[in-house]
């Protein structure tokens, strides 16, 4: 007679995540080196692909599999990009956070105090899957946590707006302190151009005048006998 099995196996819990990946023992070697992962089980395939493999970190399964193209099962880097995260809870994010990196894990996010009571980091591991690297810091009710939300997305607002203006800090000041600048620039030149145009209309018009007067007294020199000349003949 077969023995009862339990609804929920032991070790287990109601929410499991199972990652596709390109690469699985790879990848597997990777979560023991940057979190400290335990290898449960390994199911491997002839073609040395793993069909199925479970590890244990910090005491909660995760599964893998290689990527499985017929099965319509692709990995991240095959999509190319990913829509979910891994949340991870340790006692250290600062130590689990570094040694992550160092295994090989790309820095999305450094670890910094969030409004809403934990310490966070992110990283993206090297097979394109995403990791928010958490240690709880304090305890933050509900309420507020969405009152201190509301602030950041004021605060965020405030500073979007600023930068549109172009005001937002030493560097927006500049920037719009040296486009001021030349708008007056221009405006001054304009200013100049338009009172000098009359100066140079009446200049053109003497010189004009000149050059006429001249060219009028040598013809009238031309055709007017000298008297002196006439009373020596």
């Amino acid at each position: 007679m077969a023995k009862t099995a339990k609804k929920i196996p032991d070790g287990y819990t109601a929410v499991t995540p199972y990652l596709t990946v390109k690469g699985a023992a790879q990848a597997i070697d990777f979560y023991k080196k940057a979190f400290g992962a335990e290898e449960v089980l390994r199911l491997p395939m002839p073609d040395g692909k793993i069909a199925h493999a479970e590890i244990s970190i910090g005491g909660a399964i995760v599964m893998l599999h290689d990527e499985a193209p017929d099965w319509k099962a692709f990995s991240p880097q095959t999509v190319g990009d990913t829509s979910v995260s891994i949340m991870l809870y340790v006692n250290d994010v600062d130590a689990v956070f570094k040694r992550a990196v160092a295994a090989g894990a790309t820095s999305t996010m450094e670890v910094a105090d969030q409004f809403y009571g934990d310490r966070t980091g992110q990283i993206e591991d090297p097979f394109g899957h995403v990791w928010s690297i958490q240690t709880r810091v304090e305890r933050v009710s509900p309420k507020e946590m969405q009152k201190r939300l509301n602030a950041l997305l004021r605060a965020e607002a405030s500073a979007l707006l600023a930068k549109r203006k172009g005001t937002a800090g030493p560097a927006g000041a500049s920037a719009a302190s040296k486009k001021a600048s030349a708008a007056k620039t221009r405006r001054t030149t304009a200013k100049i151009a338009v009172e000098k145009a009359p100066r140079r209309q009446a200049t053109a018009g003497k010189g004009e005048s000149a050059r006429r007067i001249k060219a009028t007294a040598t013809t009238t020199a031309r055709k007017v006998p000298n008297k002196a000349g006439r009373r020596a003949r």
